[in-house]
């Protein structure tokens, strides 16, 4: 099984939680800027040699698609129970549910008609997490001809009865640090950068789709200017507050220090 669909009714109209779900693959795991990934902690000790066929093969399969159906089999269900509004199957697919506010999610998720042609990519993982998994998939979206292409990146961990999980805890440093690396290698930035170049071909084909992403962009663009002009004015507020507490408690020195001058 490769598409997963939302059988709900949908509106005309994509929210900006929906916007940033939906272009994350090409936006936030963009690695274009990278033009020498770093792969040191990542490739084979050994020396290559031109005839060292091994050594070359072993550093060229960092990544394997679609190699363990129960993978697939997991992510799919991950997007169903997010498509359905299924708590209590979402609940069962991840570790800590508690961590994620589950109606928020489904907010995020409400128009997304379909995930299609979902494609797993899975890289070793260290410490608590067993695999590092890139799920590729075409999003589409209500009067949209032209699916969107996304990538994400999720945790695997297996529980005590082997079965897979999708890790949502905090990542250890020497793990966040692994993680880095494997997505910065030349494999995984090769295949973040195909589905940019995938995303922005389709926005290209479609006006649609064209203009769903300027709108996007522009909805962003705003939402991260009014954060910025919260963020000054929270910080004006409380650089007011600690200058008249700071002038109280000056004043109020001076009185206690008149109070106890002794007179002539």
């Amino acid at each position: 099984m490769s598409k997963v669909k939302n059988k709900k009714v949908f509106t005309a109209g994509v929210s900006l939680c929906l916007a940033a779900l939906i272009l994350a693959g090409a936006s936030r795991l963009s690695s274009k800027e990278n033009n020498e990934p770093a792969v040191t902690a990542l490739t084979p000790t050994a020396a290559l040699t031109e005839d060292s066929a091994a050594s070359k093969e072993a550093e060229a399969s960092l990544l394997s698609k679609n190699a363990d159906p129960a993978i697939n089999t997991l992510m799919e269900s991950y997007f169903a129970a997010t498509l359905s509004g299924d708590k209590a199957a979402f609940e069962s697919l991840v570790s800590t549910p508690d961590s994620i506010d589950f109606e928020q999610l489904i907010r995020k998720v409400e128009y997304i008609v379909d995930y299609e042609n979902i494609n797993c990519y899975t890289a070793q993982g260290i410490n608590g997490i067993d695999l590092i998994v890139y799920v590729t998939y075409d999003l589409k979206l209500p009067s949209i001809d032209t699916a969107a292409p996304s990538i994400d990146e999720y945790y695997i961990y297996y529980d005590s009865n082997n079965e897979p999980k999708i890790y949502l805890g905090t990542l250890k440093e020497e793990t966040a640090a692994y993680v880095n690396d494997i997505r910065s290698s030349k494999e995984v930035s090769s295949l973040i950068n195909s589905v940019s170049d995938s995303l922005a071909a389709a926005i290209a084909s479609d006006s649609s789709l064209e203009d769903f992403y300027s709108s996007f962009q522009s909805t962003q663009d705003a939402a991260l200017e009014d954060t910025a002009s919260e963020e000054i004015s929270s910080f004006e507020t409380s650089s007011s507050e600690e200058t008249a507490t700071s002038t109280e408690d000056a004043s109020l020195s001076d009185t206690a220090s008149s109070d106890t001058t002794p007179t002539e």
